[in-house]
């Protein structure tokens, strides 16, 4: 009996092992197609949520890193320029404080956009320290080259926006209101700063705010 072409192929077919893996490739990716689209929509949810999370937050304020206050005290120097010429410039002493001490309390506050929730944190700080008046003799620095009555206290604080209230700084007996901005960014990129008055006489400097 003569064997039709049909039959050969649907003999063939059932028999062969590649044709199967044929199959089961083809299979593999028409469902991959779902998964994509799955991938792909997640992704997007994602990044609406990621934007929302950054609108949401650059309007309270970011992250914040505050550091200790630091005594500044600014002093002149000279330098030759490129032509050999004696230039005068001003540079800046740092002095950290002998100790400080940190406490708060974090408030958690929600906040909604869209379907989004965005968790935020409110933080109430108090903190206290001292500051010994500066050894100048540890310095390289000619005494009489220091600008005192130009000396000042800075807070390096990374995002400004996130302050609610104005800052009260109390050093002994000197109540001083920081104001945004830095003479000088040895330390800091962004913060606070305010005029000082050092009184020799007092060899501490005790500080809260």
């Amino acid at each position: 009996m003569q064997i039709s072409f049909f039959d050969n192929i649907s003999t063939w077919s059932k028999n062969s092992s590649l044709l199967k893996l044929m199959v089961i490739g083809i299979l593999f990716l028409i469902l991959l197609i779902p998964q994509s689209m799955v991938s792909s929509l997640i992704q997007e949810r994602e990044h609406i949520r990621d934007e929302a999370i950054k609108e949401v937050s650059s309007k309270w304020g970011l992250e914040q890193m505050i550091t200790p206050p630091v005594l500044n005290i600014p002093y002149r120097y000279t330098f030759k320029d490129e032509k050999g010429l004696l230039s005068e410039q001003i540079g800046y002493a740092h002095f950290l404080p002998e100790s400080n001490h940190t406490k708060g309390a974090l408030t958690p506050e929600k906040r909604y956009m869209g379907i989004y929730m965005v968790v935020l944190y409110n933080a109430v700080l108090k903190i206290t320290g001292n500051f010994a008046y500066p050894n100048f003799d540890e310095l390289d620095i000619p005494i009489s080259d220091y600008l005192m009555d130009e000396a000042f206290i800075s807070f390096g604080i990374s995002d400004l926006k996130g302050l609610n209230e104005q800052v009260l700084f109390q050093l002994n007996e000197q109540q001083l209101f920081p104001n945004p901005g830095l003479n000088s960014k040895d330390l800091f990129e962004s913060g606070l700063s305010c005029k000082v008055k050092l009184d020799p006489s007092k060899k501490v400097f005790n500080y809260h705010y």
